[in-house]
């Protein structure tokens, strides 16, 4: 199936990809949301937490994640999950 745009935004931003990635891959791994601080780790480069809290924020406004509560980390949508499956 040829790219519809519903990635459009996510292909532009490699930052954004390389973290929504790393969040799909710790919650398999984890089962659980998953926090900016451990996606800081897993990442094991110079991006600081607050930055990855902002590409999560945009990425959840976007529908590629989502916050359960506000003092949780995030979970990827079904849209989430079909960026990293394609």
């Amino acid at each position: 199936m040829p790219n519809d745009g519903r990635n459009a935004m996510i292909s532009k931003d490699s930052r954004s990809l390389e973290i929504l990635d790393a969040v799909v891959r710790l919650n398999i791994e984890t089962g659980k949301p998953v926090s900016s601080g451990l996606v800081e780790r897993f990442l094991q480069r110079a991006v600081s937490s607050a930055t990855i809290r902002g590409v999560m924020k945009n990425l959840e406004n976007a529908g590629y994640l989502h916050q359960p509560h506000t003092s949780a980390g995030r979970l990827p949508t079904d849209r989430g999950y079909r960026v990293f499956v394609d």
